[in-house]
């Protein structure tokens, strides 16, 4: 997700080396010419990075869930209304999208549901973003922490919406409003599409990050075989530990242990399926030079990262 606005900012920043063409020389012409220009640019960069984001929000999704149950309802609605068509007087046609959506496990059909609403974005406007995302993430105003520059979420609305119109009027040949461009005017305008971006990203991923953590399974540093694994291993003085000597910790031991090689943990790495890696990360811990996370949520794709809101403990705190 990161991506689509680091993106965004290098292509407002491109957009803002057009100005570097006007100097003390340019002529009035000239000028104009350049300032139309950088308007076309910024708002096309913005409906990209609108775009973007959305993709990647969906791919965030397709890869962290195990199953539909965190989709929001109003999302499952809408996909469901994409691929089954409603018309059921040709019964054909009716019951091949009914089949085809069944064969379709259903991340095939979120994610092309998600490109489908995303080609058909025409106009990057406020009520147009508020639609796309409601439509594809569920969330229901993704305006709601707009608040940049010293503008209100209104204000910020209605900046947007000028610039969208100023864009559209430059587009197709009127220039009754081309004088009050100007390079501050321009710079003013870029500032806030570069602002308003983060607080779009961050509004979504939170909220991506909400749904994905729904469906996380969370695992705790405080299993007492965590303790004695990670004391076995520093005893051994080797670099590894056998899985036929972790069995011998007891069962709970066994059944537990490859949980300790996610992250940030990171204490124990697969080497194959008889031995494990004894990290330096687990002598650090041990050892009492570095906190940990207590716990972690660990996703559908393997990955990981610690729980909201969880404490980091040394290795002194485990029971």
């Amino acid at each position: 997700m990161n991506n689509s606005l680091d993106l965004f900012h290098s292509s407002i920043s491109d957009t803002l080396s057009l100005l570097q063409f006007i100097t003390p020389q340019t002529d009035a012409v000239q000028q104009k010419v350049v300032f139309r220009s950088s308007i076309v640019l910024l708002v096309a960069s913005w409906e990209q990075f609108i775009e973007q984001l959305a993709v990647n929000s969906n791919e965030f999704l397709l890869h962290k869930l195990r199953n539909s149950s965190s989709i929001p309802e109003g999302v499952k609605q809408k996909i469901a209304f994409y691929s089954v068509r409603e018309d059921r007087s040709n019964p054909l046609e009716f019951s091949n999208s009914v089949w085809q959506f069944s064969d379709l496990n259903w991340k095939q059909t979120y994610a092309k549901f998600c490109l489908k609403s995303t080609k058909a974005l025409n106009t990057a406007s406020p009520s147009n973003i508020i639609n796309l995302y409601k439509d594809i993430l569920g969330i229901r105003n993704v305006t709601t922490n707009w608040a940049v520059g010293g503008k209100t979420q209104e204000k910020c609305i209605e900046f947007l919406d000028d610039l969208i119109n100023l864009r559209h009027d430059i587009a197709h040949g009127k220039n009754e409003r081309i004088n009050e461009l100007s390079i501050d005017v321009i710079r003013e305008k870029a500032d806030f599409l570069n602002n308003i971006s983060i607080c779009l990203y961050q509004f979504v991923k939170n909220e991506t990050d909400a749904l994905a953590n729904k469906q996380a399974l969370k695992y705790s540093l405080l299993l007492h075989c965590f303790k004695d694994i990670i004391i076995f291993a520093v005893k051994s003085g080797d670099d590894t530990i056998s899985l036929e000597k972790i069995r011998q910790l007891g069962t709970s031991a066994q059944g537990n242990h490859n949980k300790l090689r996610y992250k940030p943990w990171g204490l124990l790495e697969f080497i194959d399926p008889s031995n494990r890696k004894i990290t330096q990360k687990l002598l650090d811990f041990y050892n009492g030079n570095i906190m940990l996370p207590c716990e972690i949520l660990v996703f559908n794709d393997n990955d990981s990262t610690e729980a909201p809101g969880t404490r980091w403990i040394h290795f002194s705190d485990l029971p």
